[in-house]
């Protein structure tokens, strides 16, 4: 997985370009081409697109571990109700 480093500049940038502000006022702005502005732009949504990738990985795996848990805490209250019941 390559890695994104993006500047708040260059952040706020696409988020101007995004909410309507025109690209040519915008490239003036920071002194970058349409060129590398598209490719800026790409860079944004490849990691935006990891972001929540990650975030629903994360979300699988906090509902697994949840599961786990709950499993485990079954077993062990089992276990000890059986070596509970062996002492009587």
């Amino acid at each position: 997985m390559s890695e994104y480093t993006l500047t708040r500049e260059q952040i706020r940038l696409i988020d101007d370009f995004c909410k309507g502000k025109k690209g040519e006022q915008l490239f003036k702005e920071i002194g970058i081409s349409s060129s590398a502005f598209s490719k800026l732009f790409q860079d944004y949504w490849k990691m935006e697109y990891q972001v929540n990738r990650l975030r629903s990985e994360n979300d699988r795996l906090r509902k697994l571990f949840v599961d786990v848990s709950l499993l485990n805490q079954c077993l062990s209250d089992t276990i000890g109700g059986l070596k509970s019941e062996n002492r009587v």
